[in-house]
Parts: C-alpha cells; structure tokens; sequence
C-alpha cells in the first residue's frame, strides 16, 4: 500500500507526508547481507507514528485514527 495512502488513513497531514515516507524507507533499508534495522533493537518508526496519534487524539477526525476500536 503507497505510504500516501497510509498516511490519509492515519490521519498524517499531507505536508508531514513526505518526510514520513522518507523516515520509515530509511529505517527499513539494509546493507547487503545486513538485517534490516526494523529486524533490530534500535527501530525508531514507532515514535514518528505515536506522535501523529497523540496529537489525532487531541484533534479527532474522520479517519482510522480517530476510529474507535470495535466491540
């Protein structure tokens, strides 16, 4: 799924987009014959993705974010 997509879904801004695209690539990319820093103790995507969600919380809005989980 393109990372705008994700992005709309989670309720990132458009003009945050980008440079979240650009954040998750680079944590995923790997040397060759090196694991992924995502297979590793030090992934930082997280954190990028908690702050939108913090602030969503505080903004709510029509997207996936803002969705209550079902049950």
């Amino acid at each position: 799924m393109p990372m705008q997509v994700i992005g709309v879904l989670l309720g990132i801004p458009e003009e945050h987009q980008e440079a979240v695209r650009d954040y998750a690539i680079k944590q995923v990319q790997t040397d060759e014959g090196k694991p992924t820093r995502a297979a590793s103790d030090d992934i930082e995507i997280g954190q990028i993705f908690a702050d939108y969600i913090d602030w969503r919380a505080r903004h709510p809005s029509d997207d996936i974010t803002t969705e209550p989980p079902p049950g």
